[in-house]
């Protein structure tokens, strides 16, 4: 119902304001975008980050939160943490404990 009130197809409801729609788009130029099957980079990065629940903005930006919140926002590689290499999976073992 929204969408048929900013294309001009329903009256607005009540609760909904025209702007900033109405300063932005047509009504026939907001049924094209809806129509469209593409999209640009932006809006592909913002549905990106929308759907992995990562913030939107310029690198600047997503450090500048992670300073304040004090948490990682920037996506991280998949999979478990590398374990530290330690002396019996390096082969050292007990080797040498014995030297004299």
């Amino acid at each position: 119902m929204v969408e048929r009130g900013h294309t001009g197809d329903a009256a607005l409801p009540d609760w909904l304001e025209p702007e900033p729609m109405r300063s932005c788009f047509t009504p026939r130029e907001w049924a094209a975008y809806l129509e469209s099957d593409t999209m640009g980079d932006e809006e592909v990065a913002l549905r990106r980050n929308t759907y992995t629940g990562r913030p939107s903005g310029s690198p600047q930006f997503v450090e500048w939160a992670e300073s304040r919140l004090g948490r990682t926002l920037t996506a991280q590689p998949g999979g478990r943490p590398k374990k530290a290499a330690s002396a019996a999976a390096s082969g050292e073992g007990q080797r040498g404990l014995f030297d004299e």
